[in-house]
């Protein structure tokens, strides 16, 4: 009976945290790194094309599932526009199976939208728990220790892509 309580008061608790402890786009996520004027004015002009997410406390299926709910919403709403999506795991205490496989369906929905979903400071453990199950699903997102790490990965990709975008 102890047991049973313990897990009904565990889900309920966690259930009604929120997951997202912030959110934010590129021009208040940037990285340290100093760049040129021009690249800066570009990222800050493609700051849409970057959300980052600070994700906290256990992630389980009902938190992973909102999580989820909520970054397909905007890669939908973005139209394409969205470049990376940055899941900070720093103040995440732990996953479970179904919370894995919720972030793994989520990195591949965002492949099919032209979207790379960046995973930063993600213990390598979870990340093998999350990713790990095949070699193909590893290409789906990207691993960095830090989130700074992450960001400036994300700001070299849009800046890349730019330089490789036609000239008008």
């Amino acid at each position: 009976v102890g047991l049973v309580v313990g897990t009904i008061g565990f889900a309920v608790v966690y259930a009604q945290a929120a997951p997202i402890a912030a959110r934010y786009r590129g021009d208040l996520a940037m990285s340290r790194v100093e760049r040129p004027p021009e690249e800066v004015e570009f990222l800050k002009a493609h700051a849409a094309a970057r959300l980052v997410l600070h994700l906290q406390g256990y992630l389980f299926f009902g938190t992973a599932a909102r999580i989820e709910e909520q970054v397909r919403d905007e890669i939908v709403r973005a139209g394409g526009e969205l470049d990376t999506v940055v899941l900070d795991f720093a103040e995440v205490d732990g996953i479970d199976a179904s919370a894995a496989a919720a972030i793994e369906s989520l990195a591949r929905f965002a492949a099919r939208r032209g979207t790379v979903l960046v995973l930063a400071s993600l213990p390598l453990a979870i990340y093998a728990q999350v990713l790990g199950r095949a070699r193909a699903t590893r290409r789906l997102a990207e691993r960095f220790a830090a989130r700074a790490q992450a960001l400036e990965w994300s700001e070299e990709r849009l800046l890349s892509r730019r330089a490789a975008a036609p000239a008008r």
